[in-house]
Parts: C-alpha cells; structure tokens; sequence
C-alpha cells in the first residue's frame, strides 16, 4: 500500500486511510474471493470428486470439496525463514492471524467466506449492499 494511504492512529496502529484506492482494492479482494469460490463449483475435476462413488462410500454423501475463506485488512511484516533448501514466508502481526480465525469460523458457521467488520468499512456502498 502506498504511503499516502496509510494513517497512524493514537496507539500506534497503522491502518489504512479510506481513500478511493483503497476502497477499490477492498473491492477487488472481495471479488476475487468470490471467483475463487464460483470456480470451484465449476472446476471440472473438483466435480469429478464430488461424484466419485468410492469417495461417496467412504466419506458419505455429504461428500463436497469445499473452501473456506477469511478476510481482514491491517499490516503484517513479511519474513523468511527456512534452510538454503527449502524458505517458507512467515507473516508477523496480529492481522493474519485475524483472516485465519475467520477462515476457522467458516466452519462453524458453514459459509464460504467471512469478512471483518475493519474491511466491511472500506467497501464503497455498491459491495456493501451485498453483505449481510
């Protein structure tokens, strides 16, 4: 993000300033995310699965490849670590964390995607009048 939208609040935190980009970048996460889910219902291989009568009988009926997805906005410091080998990223802030508890929540609440009220605040009002 550049730095002409990011503010400084009293504690310290960085977050974004709602700008017309940063808006539009929220925007676009959520699309994308919905992409994501759309091609999964429509990936040929992933019906394959779905329909597999071995899987069917060994996992049931129920039986779906699915995808859970979390979404936040804030900061993170991304580092590196692992061996000459083999290097993973790691994410350093409470933030990730934050899109991975959601992602957990899916689950339980058995929908595809959830969105923090943080980024649900940088939408423009058209995304908005999606959410529930």
């Amino acid at each position: 993000m550049p730095q002409e939208d990011q503010v400084t609040d009293s504690a310290g935190e960085i977050t974004a300033k709602k700008s017309h980009t940063v808006q539009q970048l929220a925007d676009m996460s959520v699309i994308s995310f919905l992409l994501l889910i759309s091609g999964l219902k429509k990936a040929r291989k992933l019906i394959k699965y779905n329909t597999h009568v071995g899987l069917r009988e060994r996992l049931g009926d129920n039986y779906e490849v699915r995808l859970g997805l979390g979404l936040h906005i804030g900061y993170s410091i991304e580092g590196a670590i692992g061996s000459y080998y083999k290097i993973d990223a790691s994410y350093l802030s409470s933030h990730p964390r934050m899109a991975e508890r959601m992602e957990g929540a899916t689950k339980h609440y058995g929908v595809p995607n959830l969105i923090t009220e943080e980024l649900y605040n940088y939408f423009t009002e058209t995304t908005k009048s999606y959410c529930r």
